[in-house]
């Protein structure tokens, strides 16, 4: 039985492409479905989304594969799509024993002391939910972004830079932004800004591979390397720079920045899952 599964289905909603492979770039074991939409206009508007699984069964990824098939034919890519971040789907009664071959999503502690279920979280990371279906769950996402909200940006936007101005003037200036930025960010959000970032972030790879490639070309082998693997660097360099400023007394906290973005879109803080326990409003 074949180890890659590929199908373009055709639905009133569109074109659709459906991939499962076993192995990522021919070597790592990394069972997964993709799926996305065919047309690169339908792409941007919704991107798609991405199981992972536990096992290598190609019988078992063969059924999960016609599963996602049979779904998407039926018009319910946009169902799977809202659903995939929030871990749900709509498994048919008679395929509802696939669920256990599914990868858990391994949910970070503060995660958990956010109360968001777990069997909301095991399919996919919390991004790109509407605020109006699943608020909790947006300002989650949305707080840890913009805790960390320059070297969150600077995924997409440093190496740009770069590739306009080869120096490394870029790279410290950010640094010393990341750092500044941990004791104010709470002082403060913006509902729009956090959205308009995170739509920029989801370019971070392509604007990565293209400045990676523009570097090479003129001759800057070195900060091509450093443009190339800048969205996991980022992710580093921001840990240090939260430590750094935690040990020199910063007042910002996670909580805090998540009470202010459900402020910002009208959650009451008795009725939903937002963390409080060191967030009163006198400590805002």
């Amino acid at each position: 039985m074949a180890t890659d599964h590929l199908d373009k289905v055709e639905t009133d909603e569109g074109a659709f492409v459906v991939l499962t492979k076993i192995r990522y770039l021919g070597f790592l074991k990394m069972p997964r479905s993709s799926v996305m939409p065919f047309k690169t206009a339908q792409f941007l508007r919704t991107p798609g989304f991405r199981i992972h699984y536990s096992t290598s069964d190609p019988q078992v990824l063969h059924e999960w594969h016609q599963m996602i098939v049979a779904l998407v034919r039926q018009g319910l890519f946009q169902a799977m799509a809202d659903g995939a971040r929030v871990g749900w789907f709509p498994y048919p009664d008679d395929k509802k024993h696939l669920q256990q071959f599914v990868k858990p999503f391994t949910v970070p502690r503060r995660v958990l002391s956010a109360g968001v279920p777990v069997e909301r979280l095991w399919l996919g990371f919390p991004r790109s939910v509407a605020r109006s279906r699943f608020p909790e769950t947006w300002v989650l996402a949305r707080s840890v972004e913009w805790f960390a909200f320059p070297a969150f940006l600077s995924q997409s936007a440093l190496p740009l830079c770069l590739a306009i101005f080869p120096d490394w003037l870029p790279v410290v200036l950010l640094l010393v932004l990341d750092f500044s930025w941990r004791f104010f960010c709470h002082t403060f959000v913006s509902v729009t800004i956090a959205e308009i970032g995170y739509f920029f972030w989801r370019f971070h790879w392509l604007f990565a591979l293209l400045s990676a490639f523009f570097l090479f070309y003129r001759d800057h082998p070195i900060y091509a390397i450093v443009a190339l693997g800048w969205p996991m660097i980022s992710t580093w360099s921001s840990v240090v720079t939260n430590v750094l400023a935690w040990k020199l007394g910063s007042p910002a906290t996670l909580a805090k920045v998540q009470v202010r973005l459900s402020r910002a879109i009208g959650l009451d803080l008795k009725q939903d899952t937002i963390p409080v326990s060191d967030c009163k409003p006198n400590n805002v």
